[in-house]
């Protein structure tokens, strides 16, 4: 049954965002969120509370593939098994990966391994561990100084990695970079204090700069989360049982994936901004007062103090106004 309602979720990603129009390469995500909830087969989370840890796989952004989880599930658990089925996925409808970027949660051998078989480019966080932080302080030599947009400033240098074996003769580099620790200012600590983060990648033809860039765009994952978790009800779910709350929580992604080009197609006829979470677009266009009246040219639709953007719409539709 799940097989069969990802690759509906699959096909609404394909109508939806038509993603041969640019070429065959698309980008990878996946993470796990923790669903919160008090339901009869949930389980106890690392979060103190009872819940499902469901793993969710994003192809330029846009979820295509679910597997729901028990909230005690660690997010490595069989996470190469549902990788591969997603990549499968993924292939069977002629897509490839050019970027797979995953945090820390898909720090292992064998989930790199099963990643590397279909991604040209890999980005994963790797675990902050004491190992790293070693290599961060051991010499003040080879820092390149990074500049990001809105001002970022950060210092990075390139490792070679050697955590799992085999991977390093594959052109595996990790990438260290620093950032002052803000946390620290104003306190007795007259030295800056760092946060080091970690990135593995086999992007050699990638400055520093570009890898972290890339990396942090997974930010936009976590909007997504945001909006199925609040705006489409992730957050609110019906049945009792995992099995059934699986199916809602992929027919609402589904819907998700039709709000959201809906949305972009508004967007480039009105000034709806193309991201606008769902409060925005009712907000614009449902809780306006209506009423259709007859004339003797025909039914004309009469709107009673519509948002700019609403009336923008009709205009354009030649409805009176």
């Amino acid at each position: 049954m799940n097989s069969k309602l990802n690759n509906l979720l699959m096909q609404s990603v394909l109508r939806c965002f038509d993603l041969r129009k640019d070429g065959e390469w698309v980008d990878f995500d996946y993470d796990n969120v923790l669903i919160k909830t008090e339901k009869q087969d949930a389980k106890y989370t690392f979060e103190e509370c009872r819940g499902y840890f469901p793993g969710v796989a994003f192809v330029n952004g846009h979820p295509f593939y679910i597997e729901n989880r028990d909230g005690n599930a660690p997010p490595t658990y069989r996470q190469a098994d549902t990788l591969k089925r997603a990549f499968e996925l993924l292939e069977k409808h002629g897509l490839r990966v050019r970027n797979a970027v995953m945090d820390c949660g898909s720090y292992t051998k064998e989930i790199l391994k099963e990643v590397s078989k279909h991604a040209s480019r890999v980005f994963i966080r790797a675990a902050n561990t004491e190992y790293y932080r070693s290599l961060a302080n051991e010499s003040t030599a080879g820092w390149h100084p990074v500049r990001l947009e809105g001002g970022r400033r950060l210092e990075s240098r390139r490792v070679v990695f050697d955590n799992f074996p085999g991977f390093s003769e594959k052109g595996y580099e990790i990438v260290l970079y620093l950032q002052i620790d803000s946390s620290y200012d104003g306190t007795l600590f007259e030295k800056k204090q760092y946060k080091c983060f970690v990135i593995l990648t086999n992007a050699k033809e990638l400055s520093d700069k570009e890898v972290i860039k890339t990396y942090n765009a997974r930010g936009a994952v976590e909007r997504n989360f945001d909006q199925l978790k609040n705006d489409f009800n992730w957050s609110r779910l019906p049945s009792s049982e995992m099995k059934s709350n699986t199916v809602f929580m992929i027919l609402i992604a589904i819907l998700r994936n039709l709000y959201t080009a809906f949305v972009e197609g508004l967007s480039r006829i009105t000034s709806l901004p193309r991201m606008s979470r769902l409060k925005a677009f009712i907000y614009n266009f449902v809780t306006c007062p209506a009423q259709w009246v007859r004339e003797k040219s025909g039914w004309y639709l009469d709107l009673y103090s519509p948002p700019d953007v609403l009336l923008q719409y009709v205009r354009r539709r030649k409805v009176r106004v």
